[in-house]
């Protein structure tokens, strides 16, 4: 598991158990954080529909995230390709070493 910072606070018991599933599931799902932001967000401009700076921020990480996805999904294609080609030649070399050494052996 990766070392993440700790953040300590201060709450009333009845909250321990909801604190550590909201961690729990934030560590699980990061984005997360989009939905939870702008829940905040609107609790605290008594329910109108604005967004946080902090979702917002996070929304145009995910685009980010997603366009470098794409771009880097061509590459991850031709790698898979090439390395089902590399195990092909492999076995295809060892097919052959496999002959070699049993037309070697009576000779010997």
């Amino acid at each position: 598991m990766s070392k993440l910072p700790q953040v300590n606070v201060r709450l009333a018991p009845e909250h321990h158990d909801l604190i550590r599933e909201l961690a729990q599931r934030l560590r699980a799902d990061p984005l997360l954080a989009v939905g939870l932001a702008d829940f905040l967000a609107q609790a605290n401009h008594g329910g109108s529909r604005q967004a946080s700076g902090l979702s917002v921020g996070l929304a145009a990480n995910l685009e980010d995230l997603k366009e470098r996805i794409a771009l880097l999904q061509p590459i991850l294609e031709r790698l898979t390709r090439e390395e089902e080609f590399s195990r092909r030649i492999m076995t295809f070399a060892e097919n052959i070493n496999g002959r070699v050494k049993a037309l070697e052996g009576p000779n010997r």
